[in-house]
């Protein structure tokens, strides 16, 4: 196994600068850390490239790489408080290789017949900007089986640490499509037998809870500070509002989207009596 003591050793200083994201898109690497988000990664198929770890954390970590724990480099730990940017590390830090259906760029919701049919729930988030918000709505999206996350290109980055480790490594294992247009992207749904629900406050706004939501939907989500679009709004089937108590205007981006989708996988429950 490989042993790096020195902070100035070049590949640390690699590692480094993956922390800022034109680095990541440069070497089409990314990094996280953390024991739980090593095992979910491994059990998701990513790529694993390197795993750093202390001496301590060794042990665990050839256990779960097995057979791969030829990329397992032990380091020291004035090393690894260079590498990590944790108030409270664990001591292990991962570099991998970015899942294909994560990083696309698509243009699928400009033609119709490519849109995969047998999806029944999808939620698309619009500006959603903070890394915190991003990965806990893509938790919530992966607990109550959304069956593809549709990002536009401005949203915080998939692959920023702080969204990993808000996702508690759903970014692994959700479908996840960046679209360049989310007009079409609501239109090409919308013909493709999609109810297209914005979250929006309106006077014909329905009521979370008390609409009868269709087997195939679609949950639109809006930038945290100044919310959807008039145009992309308009765009859509319905506007969807969260009932709640008088005095309060508007819950978190992150809270919205929870709530939304968690009704979305109630109801579906109860039609199949599951």
């Amino acid at each position: 196994m490989k042993h790096i003591t020195s902070r100035t050793n070049p590949l640390i200083q690699q590692l480094c600068k993956l922390h800022e994201k034109k680095y990541r898109a440069q070497e089409s690497l990314f990094v996280f850390e953390g024991k739980k988000l090593l095992a979910e990664a491994k059990d998701s198929g990513v790529e694993l490239v390197h795993v750093l770890a202390v001496e301590d954390m060794l042990p665990f970590c050839a256990e779960i790489l097995g057979s791969k724990s030829d990329i397992l480099i032990e380091v020291g730990q004035s090393v690894y408080d260079k590498l990590t940017l944790e108030n409270s590390p664990e001591g292990v830090f991962v570099v991998a290789r970015p899942l294909d259906k994560s990083k696309k760029i698509a243009t699928i919701y400009d033609n119709k017949s490519s849109l995969e049919t047998e999806c029944n729930t999808k939620l698309l988030l619009s500006s959603i900007r903070d890394t915190g918000n991003l990965g806990t709505i893509v938790r919530s999206a992966v607990a109550f089986g959304v069956d593809e996350v549709i990002l536009t290109p401005d949203c915080a980055e998939v692959y920023n640490p702080k969204t990993i480790r808000a996702s508690m490594g759903a970014v692994f294992r959700a479908d996840i499509t960046i679209v360049s247009c989310e007009k079409q992207a609501v239109t090409a749904l919308r013909d493709d037998g999609y109810s297209v629900y914005a979250t929006a406050l309106s006077d014909t706004s329905l009521s979370l809870g008390q609409v009868e939501l269709p087997e195939r939907c679609c949950f639109v989500i809006g930038n945290e500070a100044n919310g959807l679009d008039g145009e992309l709004i308009a765009a859509c089937s319905e506007t969807l509002t969260i009932p709640m108590a008088c005095g309060v205007e508007s819950l978190n981006a992150a809270m919205a989207a929870t709530a939304i989708l968690w009704e979305s996988f109630r109801s579906r429950k109860d039609e199949r009596n599951v």
